[in-house]
C-alpha cells in the first residue's frame, strides 16, 4: 500500500466509460483508473481494443477538469481564468 495520500478526478466520462464495458471487464478497468489516477501506474491490458479503450480513459484521468478550475483561491492569478461553462468552445459565453 502507497503511503501518500493523493487525490484524482473521477469524472462522468469515466463512469460512462466503465458502463459501457462488458461487466467481465469494468472491475480490471477500475482498478487500472485507479491506481493510475492515484500512482500513475499504467496497465497493459490482454487486447488491442482493451488498450484502446484505456488510452481514452488516461487521457479523460489526465484532462479531468471538473468543476474547480484555474489559479487556487489566495494567488495573484485567482479569478482571472475562464471556467469551463464560459469557454467559447463549450458553447458558453465569448
Amino acid at each position: 500500500m502507497k503511503d501518500k495520500h493523493i487525490l484524482f478526478g473521477f469524472g462522468d466520462t469515466l463512469e460512462r466509460q466503465l458502463k459501457r464495458l462488458p461487466k467481465k471487464s469494468q472491475l480490471k478497468f477500475f482498478w487500472a483508473i485507479t491506481m493510475y489516477g492515484l500512482y500513475r501506474e499504467d496497465t497493459t491490458f490482454g487486447t488491442a481494443m482493451e488498450n484502446a479503450v484505456w488510452e481514452g480513459m488516461k487521457d479523460a484521468i489526465d484532462n479531468f477538469g471538473g468543476t474547480c478550475r484555474g489559479a487556487p483561491a489566495g494567488t495573484k492569478n485567482a479569478g482571472q481564468g475562464r471556467g469551463k461553462r464560459d469557454h467559447p468552445a463549450a458553447g458558453g459565453a465569448q
